[in-house]
């Protein structure tokens, strides 16, 4: 299976995402102290805070990069 780098880094960012986010929910982390809790690794939540931003920020990557080949 040959799968092109920009379609590896969306699945593995969805894939982050989907996984962090009912962590998100259990561990009760709000919009606001979300931002606070960014890299933060002492904490659960910063721990799940971090996961689920980088897991955005490759899917955005992906995303992007799908857009500069086709374009």
């Amino acid at each position: 299976m040959n799968l092109n780098l920009h379609k590896r880094l969306l699945i593995f960012g969805a894939l982050i995402t989907i996984l962090s986010l009912p962590l998100l929910i259990v561990f009760e982390v709000d919009s606001y102290p979300f931002y606070e809790y960014i890299f933060k690794l002492d904490s659960d939540k910063g721990i799940v805070s971090s996961l689920f931003t980088i897991g955005v920020f490759l899917m955005g990557i992906g995303y992007i990069l799908n857009v500069i080949k086709k374009g």
